[in-house]
């Protein structure tokens, strides 16, 4: 069975930056769900302006892809307020595929359209 969560957002993590997507449903019924991107520094500053967006677009669930420990403060500071979960990078793709830009990580973070067929949770931290 499908698990469709209506207010996600997906954060790729660096070491300068953290991007994050977010996905929440549309203004009226009947409309499409929204999506939106954001940059945020990987500074205290910039982390403590993400939270508060997420929790001003009342976000539960969250999903997180990182190298390294670089999700160690992202995950630290929502872990009281949503649900995260640590995902594991997407598969290198073949050397024989042409890359696109659509195969950019960048441009397919959780809560992008179809990234959901790609998701290996690592570790899960519940509310």
């Amino acid at each position: 069975m499908d698990v469709v969560y209506d207010r996600c957002a997906g954060i790729d993590i660096s070491k300068a930056d953290v991007e994050v997507r977010i996905r929440v449903p549309g203004g009226g019924k009947g409309t499409r769900r929204r999506g939106e991107v954001r940059t945020f520094p990987a500074l205290t500053s910039g982390l403590l302006a993400m939270r508060d967006w997420l929790l001003a677009q009342r976000i539960t669930v969250v999903g997180m892809e990182a190298t390294g420990a670089y999700w160690k403060p992202v995950f630290y500071l929502l872990e009281h307020d949503m649900e995260c979960w640590l995902l594991n990078a997407p598969a290198p793709l073949p050397s024989n595929r042409p890359l696109r830009q659509a195969d950019s990580p960048r441009s397919t973070t959780p809560g992008g359209g179809g990234f959901h067929r790609w998701l290996r949770i690592s570790w899960s931290m519940g509310l």
